[in-house]
């Protein structure tokens, strides 16, 4: 009788953790530079790493979800950047348009303020504030991209 051919096993794959690493390297030195926003650091993975790494295998998974997250609080710091700069572009446009419709002058602007004043209030769940008071927008802003975390 003829033996059946029996199916090998899998060999999983080593991970080439330092071809990730340097990737991820190469990724970061690509990326702007923020104009003053700090990233967010990286969430703690969980408390005893050190404790929880029982082979170089699991040393290098740690090393790579590390890089993993910190370029995501890189490039999450990026978008923060680019969110402020057009809200605050936003804001300079809102206020452009009430100085222009001062005194009754450009009606045709009012139905374009109407829709940024309602826009904003769905956004943010608060009327734009006077220019004066731009900081109170900023602060919407910030409440509101918190609650979407």
């Amino acid at each position: 009788m003829r033996k059946k051919p029996t199916a090998k096993k899998p060999t999983a794959k080593k991970i080439d953790a330092e071809g990730i690493l340097r990737t991820l390297a190469e990724i970061r030195k690509g990326l702007p530079v923020p104009e003053g926003i700090k990233p967010p650091p990286p969430r703690p993975r969980h408390e005893g790493k050190i404790d929880s790494v029982q082979s170089m295998e699991d040393f290098e998974m740690e090393a790579i979800a590390d890089g993993l997250e910190s370029l995501a609080a890189d490039v999450s710091g990026l978008v923060l950047e680019a969110e402020l700069k057009l809200f605050n572009q936003a804001l300079d446009v809102y206020y452009a348009a009430v100085d222009l419709t001062a005194d009754g002058k450009n009606p045709e602007i009012l139905p374009h303020l109407e829709s940024m004043r309602s826009a904003y209030e769905k956004s943010y769940g608060a009327p734009i504030p006077p220019r004066e008071k731009r900081d109170q927008a900023l602060k919407d802003f910030h409440r509101a991209r918190d609650k979407r975390k």
